[in-house]
């Protein structure tokens, strides 16, 4: 498990590592590897994440947008993996849109706390809890299922 940080210093690819650094000692360093299972990924700056979508083989532990990252496509969501019975949550506090499922896995919860205009769209999967707490927008398509809201 680790804490992998997006930069998208090489290219808007999720899965390509030199996109990622590593929270290691105290500091961010060059990762070794893309996203994997049981990691937490926090998405803050740099180009959009527009290709390496298909994301379902890793197990996130979770997953943090914010800032101005656009994130998938509206064709194209960010499809992630995520372990079943591990409080998988995803925070979104962005300003650019993100279009994620979760494919046939479960968010324990997802909580929409963004100042805007970003969207976060959700189409697949399903949302356990959905929490907005500020006025920030959120999009759930007929094929994602939230029990919570």
């Amino acid at each position: 498990m680790a804490i992998k940080k997006w930069t998208g210093s090489t290219s808007g690819d999720f899965g390509v590592a030199g996109n990622w650094q590593d929270f290691s000692g105290g500091a961010w360093i060059a990762a070794v590897a893309a996203p994997a299972d049981g990691d937490d990924i926090q998405i803050f700056e740099g180009r959009a994440i527009d290709s390496g979508l298909d994301q379902v083989g890793g197990n996130l532990a979770s997953l943090r947008v914010s800032g101005n990252v656009g994130v998938g496509t509206p064709g194209s969501p960010l499809i992630i993996g995520v372990s079943d019975g591990s409080d998988t949550y995803c925070l979104y506090q962005g300003r650019a849109d993100c279009y994620l499922s979760a494919g046939t896995d479960n968010i324990d919860k997802a909580i929409v706390d963004s100042p805007g205009p970003g969207t976060l769209y959700l189409s697949g999967g399903t949302v356990t809890a959905l929490e907005c707490t500020q006025k920030g927008y959120v999009e759930v398509a007929a094929a994602c299922v939230v029990t919570n809201i």
